[in-house]
């Protein structure tokens, strides 16, 4: 009776359970045959449930497999694939909430054609990649934690070692292993570069327009007239034009790891969110539309800087001229200057010096100038502005639109790429035509050019300013002594006051301090002597200016005296 009392009761424990769970319900048949004595389900029946719950299970396991076990592992398995079902659920839905695009110009609708058409992925993968917006990206330090293999290093701060950025920049970084913390970046140098270099400017990424040239045009000025028809003809028309957003943390990722491959048939390899990237010469040139003429054309950086008199044919032959200033430049340099500034050879440091590579890219701007490569202008300045530390990173909009279509990726770009639209020059007829800029030295204007003033000799200012300085620096040292003699003083007076011992010794009298403090400017001299010469000057120019005057009057009378006879 005790048994049949405790076998009803496992049989109400187990309905219970079935209907509670319902996986255990597929198994119930099995039950009941464990009930009167077997203990196993049949191998058959194993693999049957097991089907049902989604599991593949052998012949040999489904034979030594219980009902409980069984139930226990579908179970779980239905867990783990809602798990899965969950996940990609949430995975879509982010990718949904990133969607967008802003509206590019045509320029970029073309280039995202050509490196659809280069692309060896199929069409689907490149639509689901395009689609992914990454971002908002924003600059900061390098993680600085426990490197990957050793102990993390000291900090080198490049700013000031620019050897030593060159060497590292000649290497390849890929070939070794990667060996700093943070994701983003592959080595040591590439971590620092960032923090010492980039992050420590003010504006690690020099600002860039794109030219409205139908706002130019409308203007009809003769000296924008003729730098539109200029551009055009040198074919840098449509990349000044150039309009793409980008992003400051990708462009600080871009020159920190950037690395140069070859030198007939270069690549630039890069890192973009710790994914590496890379792109030949040709299909950087393929991007902006600058063909194989394009590239075949003469290079301005196998060319000599220009020397300041090597200039002077872009300035006038009259009125103050300071040879690498703005300072009596022509007009059509001028606006050339001002344009270049913003988009061919950015740069954020003194608007009024023209330095450098620009002064090349104004002469090769000139008629007479044989035609050059504009896609090797820009990509020998990015290479440049790689190994100098003291540039900021230039070219931001054109190197985002190649790094957003070799990477198929889009990032949120917080910086809008705005127009600029130049002021006309204040002037009544064209420019003169510029003389050729591989002409003599003698056959330039440079000889007939006035001389500056004396008075601005910049010698002279600076010796005045060391004057002043040094006269200032005395009178500070005159009263500061004087300061310290009153307290001392004083200090001798409360002693003496107190009858202290020893005695102290005796108040020097205030006589010398008081004498006024003096200095003989030894500039007196020579500015009362250029004050008598062009007093002198000017008294020779109104006695010159009577005498003519008095000739004209004898003149006058004669020709009276004539008349009158």
């Amino acid at each position: 009776m005790a048994g049949d009392r405790f076998e009803k009761g496992r049989t109400f424990e187990r309905k219970k359970k079935q209907r509670s769970d319902p996986l255990s319900q597929k198994s119930s048949a099995p039950a009941q045959s464990e009930d009167s004595g077997s203990g196993h389900a049949s191998g058959e029946r194993v693999r049957k449930i097991a089907a049902s719950g989604g599991i593949h299970i052998e012949e040999g396991i489904a034979a030594e497999s219980s009902d409980r076990d069984l139930v226990t592992l579908c179970r779980t398995k239905s867990h783990a694939m809602r798990g899965r079902e969950s996940a990609r659920g949430k995975g879509q839905a982010r990718v949904t909430a990133g969607r967008g695009r802003g509206t590019m110009p045509s320029t970029e609708e073309r280039g995202k054609g050509a490196a659809q058409d280069s692309s060896s992925e199929s069409e689907d993968n490149e639509e689901d990649q395009a689609d992914e917006v990454i971002g908002p990206l924003k600059l900061h330090r390098p993680r600085r934690t426990a490197s990957v293999v050793d102990a993390p290093k000291r900090t080198v701060n490049y700013m000031k070692n620019v050897s030593r950025v060159v060497s590292e920049r000649l290497n390849n970084p890929y070939d070794f292993e990667k060996n700093v913390a943070d994701y983003r970046f592959w080595n040591d140098f590439q971590a620092d570069f960032y923090e010492t270099v980039i992050l420590a400017k003010k504006k690690p990424i020099t600002p860039m327009q794109w030219i409205d040239w139908d706002y130019m045009a409308r203007k009809n000025n003769p000296v924008f007239n003729e730098v539109i028809a200029a551009c055009e003809s040198k074919r840098v028309k449509d990349v000044m034009a150039f309009r793409y957003d980008w992003c400051e943390e990708v462009i600080a990722q871009f020159y920190a790891t950037v690395w140069f491959e070859g030198c007939e048939n270069p690549i630039m390899h890069w890192m973009t969110e710790g994914v590496r990237y890379r792109i030949s010469f040709k299909g950087f040139a393929h991007y902006f539309h600058l063909d194989v003429r394009d590239t075949s054309r003469d290079q301005i950086h196998n060319e000599n800087q220009l020397t300041l008199e090597e200039i002077g044919f872009m300035y006038l032959n009259h009125g103050r001229v300071e040879f690498g200033k703005l300072t009596g430049m022509r007009p059509f340099y001028r606006c050339l200057n001002s344009l270049f500034r913003l988009t061919l050879a950015p740069k954020s440091g003194d608007a009024t010096t023209v330095q450098s590579i620009s002064r090349n890219l104004l002469a090769a701007m000139s008629n007479d100038h044989a035609p050059f490569s504009v896609a090797y202008f820009l990509w020998e300045e990015i290479v440049f502005t790689s190994k100098s530390p003291i540039k900021s990173c230039g070219y931001a909009p054109y190197l985002m639109f190649i790094i957003e279509r070799i990477s198929k990726k889009t990032f949120v770009k917080e910086i809008k790429h705005e127009p600029y639209r130049m002021r006309p020059l204040n002037i009544q007829a064209p420019s003169p035509s510029p003389s050729p800029p591989h002409a003599p030295p003698s056959s330039r204007p440079f000889a007939s050019r006035r001389a500056p003033p004396r008075g601005s000799s910049f010698i002279k200012s600076a010796l005045k300013a060391i004057f002043k300085i040094c006269t200032h620096n005395a009178t500070e040292i005159k009263n500061q002594g004087a300061r310290l003699k009153k307290m001392e003083d004083r200090q001798k007076q409360m002693y003496t006051s107190m009858n202290l011992q020893p005695p102290c010794s005796p108040i020097e009298s205030d006589e010398a301090e008081s004498a006024p403090f003096e200095v003989e400017n030894p500039w007196a001299w020579y500015d009362e002597a250029q004050a008598a010469a062009e007093s002198s000057q000017q008294q020779a120019q109104d006695d010159s200016s009577d005498g003519s005057e008095g000739r004209e009057d004898v003149e006058d009378d004669d020709e009276e005296d004539g008349s009158s006879e």
